[in-house]
């Protein structure tokens, strides 16, 4: 059956669990492949049925070209753009300050082995402190006979130290924490300001943590430029983002559920060291937020009203619960039963302002088009 009931927003646990699994894809993505327009790696020999493509570096140029790669490496270290020279105008300072790039501790202080074929494909693989990383480039000639660096591939890990993983591993604990603070006010709005204080106030977390290099595991507010919608970040201010757990070699990617439980594992021992009171309760909540959601994809809403009732017992603040169900009811018909909804949920979150839209928003009919008011 297909879905009728348009899909806007979950309970955060939903939610998180559903956000935190499409990012994943999308970095995988990024990471199994060469960055848009760059070639991919060239295959020891053609596949049936490629196009056969023709080599314009010479082995005699290949010195060369790892020059220019290396170059560039070097020329990141300093301020300014001086990395310009190296580089076609599709890179910018986007491309080598955002979180594809290896960063610069890396640069300066590991070994690097740059390798370069006749297509102008190169791969520059990085070691040291028990780690190594690899980033792909594709140079081309200029007019003038020049190489010029023009795409670079999002750095992949083949081998990541301990470190830096239980880094990750704290801070995406962090993370889902505070990925429930949202429902816990009236206007399901964040606060301004995020911190770990705040997540130990709120019952979410017993006791903080931090980077086991000392570093500060620090929490923030930003708005999704997809969504517009305001969400918690968490970083490192020595290792950055969680998400570079995901950026993995091909032969770790394919091994991906393997590679996704041992995280899973280790994170939760880490939630159920530091996770507060509140948090350990709503856990108990994700499994009948889950048979909810379930119930939805089937538009069965007597279903849906019965595993609300039941995460009620647990906790009243189950945030997007109320509107989609609200909304399912709406999609069959059932208005006196939305507004049942709508009542008890108003009592939670009188000045949530999207509960107020749901009784009124135009709603889809059982085979998908818009119902005329």
């Amino acid at each position: 059956m297909n879905k009728t009931i348009e899909f806007k927003n979950t309970c955060p646990g939903w939610a998180l669990k559903y956000f935190l699994t499409a990012v994943i894809v999308v970095v995988l993505a990024a990471a199994c492949s060469a960055a848009p327009g760059s070639a991919q790696q060239p295959p020891e020999g053609e596949d049936a049925g490629s196009e056969p493509r023709e080599a314009f570096l010479p082995s005699s140029d290949f010195s060369r070209a790892s020059s220019v790669i290396d170059e560039f490496l070097k020329s990141l270290l300093e301020s300014g753009s001086n990395y310009e020279r190296f580089v076609t105008t599709e890179i910018g300072g986007e491309c080598v300050n955002n979180f594809y790039m290896i960063d610069r501790h890396i640069i300066k202080n590991y070994k690097r082995a740059i390798t370069v074929n006749g297509f102008g494909e190169a791969s520059c693989v990085y070691e040291g402190d028990g780690e190594i990383i690899k980033q792909e480039f594709n140079l081309i000639k200029n007019a003038g006979g020049e190489l010029k660096i023009n795409s670079i591939s999002e750095k992949r890990y083949i081998k990541m130290n301990d470190t830096r993983r239980q880094c990750y591993l704290n801070t995406r604990a962090v993370y889902k924490a505070a990925s429930l603070l949202q429902v816990l006010y009236e206007d399901m709005q964040l606060p301004a300001k995020v911190d770990l204080e705040l997540l130990k106030t709120k019952g979410l977390l017993a006791e903080g943590v931090s980077c086991p290099q000392s570093a500060e595991i620090t929490l923030g507010v930003d708005k999704n430029n997809d969504s517009q919608n305001y969400e918690v970040i968490a970083r490192c201010s020595m290792h950055g983002d969680f998400f570079e757990l995901y950026k993995l070699d091909d032969k770790l990617a394919m091994d991906f559920d393997k590679y996704n439980a041992m995280i899973d594992k280790d994170e939760e021992a880490i939630l159920n060291r530091i996770g507060g009171a509140l948090y350990k309760a709503f856990l108990k909540i994700q499994p009948v937020e889950d048979a909810f959601y379930a119930q939805y994809e089937k538009q069965n809403t007597a279903e849906m009203f019965k595993f609300l009732n039941q995460a009620l017992t647990i906790d009243k603040r189950l945030g997007n619960m109320y509107i989609t169900l609200i909304r399912a009811y709406r999609a069959v018909g059932n208005e006196k039963s939305a507004r049942e909804i709508y009542d008890m949920a108003a009592k939670i979150y009188p000045g949530w302002a999207e509960l107020s839209n749901a009784l009124s928003e135009k709603q889809l009919s059982p085979d998908g088009d818009d119902i005329e008011d």
